[in-house]
């Protein structure tokens, strides 16, 4: 929150901060106990909320900090008004790419507080990302039927009523292609067992 004393990572690494979160295994406790393996941040995570809307309560009354794992899409939808007004201030996007929604008001990449190995396990756990709500098709699909879905997908995710849909209910539309995706599972799985290791291990403490 805007009148938290935690302002940026900086900040996070000399102070504690309360971090709400849903239970261990989600997201909001993973992203923030991984930040604090590999970035250095002092982030106290407390579990038991339901889901964000229940952590976004519990920001507003003071109860926590801040949250870590919201994507752009669900905080516009149940908390629109946030981002612009600066009632909220985003420490960092801890992502592959850069969010133009977060982008345009400073907010910087994880890879600006990570480095050596460690950003090649932040990079490997945040890939997740990419995924999204993925579409997937049984193994020993006829190529050519999957190249015609992937055309389709594609092509369906720039349809002006879809588009005008998703603006009303305030969501992102920023698909990427199967070629990429499918690229990236290959990455992953050819991620060498040491780095494995190390990515347990941020996501465990203890």
């Amino acid at each position: 929150m805007a009148n938290s004393p935690i302002k940026t990572i900086e900040d996070a690494r000399r102070q504690k901060v309360i971090i709400a979160g849903t239970a261990a295994g989600s997201s909001t406790t993973d992203y923030a106990w991984f930040m604090n393996a590999l970035a250095g941040t002092k982030f106290e995570v407390v579990t038991g909320y339901k889901g964000p809307g229940d952590i976004f309560l519990a920001m507003e009354r003071g109860e926590a900090g801040g949250i870590c794992s919201i994507d752009s899409g669900t905080l516009m939808t149940l908390r629109p008004d946030w981002l612009a007004s600066g009632k909220i201030n985003v420490l960092v996007q801890a992502a592959l790419e850069p969010n133009p929604a977060f982008s345009k008001y400073g907010v910087p990449l994880l890879r600006d507080f990570v480095q050596g190995e460690n950003r090649a396990v932040a990079e490997l756990i945040v890939s997740q990302q990419v995924f999204g709500r993925p579409f997937l098709a049984p193994p020993g699909t006829w190529p050519d039927a999957m190249t015609i879905l992937r055309k389709a997908f594609m092509d369906s995710m720039k349809d002006d009523a879809l588009l005008a849909e998703a603006a009303r209910m305030k969501l992102d539309i920023n698909p990427r292609s199967g070629e990429d995706i499918a690229a990236l599972v290959k990455k992953i799985y050819a991620s060498p067992p040491d780095l494995i290791e190390k990515m347990k291990k941020a996501l465990r403490p203890g």
